[in-house]
């Protein structure tokens, strides 16, 4: 068992399935383009870098603003009925 432990880990296999499993864990999809592949090579180094901490590679994938993508339009047209709802109402929803 140490041998493969060393060998995974020597090949870099583990960082990479573990920075790809987390990336796609977290962010709900498939990473499949040539960007992502590139992103998940730069998690994985930093990952080893970082000592294989996995909570340091799951911040440093929540900080990336292309996983922290928020869709504008729904909450634009929340804010404009939020304006013109009365408070009574709007406390509700909360």
């Amino acid at each position: 068992p140490a041998f493969m432990v060393r060998a995974t880990v020597g090949d870099n296999r583990f960082p990479v399935c573990t920075a790809r499993r987390t990336a796609e864990w977290l962010l709900g999809r498939q990473m499949s383009t040539e960007a992502d592949a590139a992103w998940l090579d730069e998690l994985a180094r930093a990952f080893v870098q970082g000592g294989f901490k996995y909570r340091a590679l799951v911040k440093t994938i929540n900080r990336e603003p292309a996983s922290a993508y928020v869709p504008g339009w729904p909450w634009a047209l929340i804010s404009r009925v939020l304006r013109i709802l009365p408070l009574r109402l709007a406390a509700k929803m909360s």
